[in-house]
């Protein structure tokens, strides 16, 4: 069951992501004309370290949404005058999450299963 959850996610993934997917092979791109910087990360389980694919990334800050591709990875547009950007992640049977995003830095973040 958890595979299938995932196979759909990925999917998802692939169509809410496919335009990001030539900045998730870049580092942190600054973007002057927007004010806007682009973040990689990573989100894996908290309990088995497995990179998670499908997970929602919102950045609240900016209204800006991605997905985790297969690898767990993400980009996503943060603005470039907040030095803390908040990002809400959002995963099937996984607990709702905010974290906070420090300047460039390119996050591991752990979630947890709801027990």
């Amino acid at each position: 069951m958890k595979t299938l959850l995932t196979l759909l996610f990925f999917a998802l993934a692939i169509s809410g992501s496919a335009n990001n997917s030539n900045e998730a092979d870049a580092e942190t791109t600054m973007s002057t004309s927007n004010s806007m910087y682009v973040i990689n990360g990573t989100i894996i389980d908290a309990e088995s370290k497995e990179s998670l694919a499908g997970v929602r990334v919102v950045c609240n800050n900016a209204d800006t949404v991605t997905y985790t591709d297969f690898n767990g990875k993400f980009s996503i547009m943060l603005p470039e005058n907040k030095t803390e950007n908040e990002v809400s992640l959002s995963y099937i049977s996984y607990e709702e999450a905010t974290v906070t995003i420090n300047g460039t830095e390119n996050p591991v973040i752990e979630i947890s299963q709801i027990d």
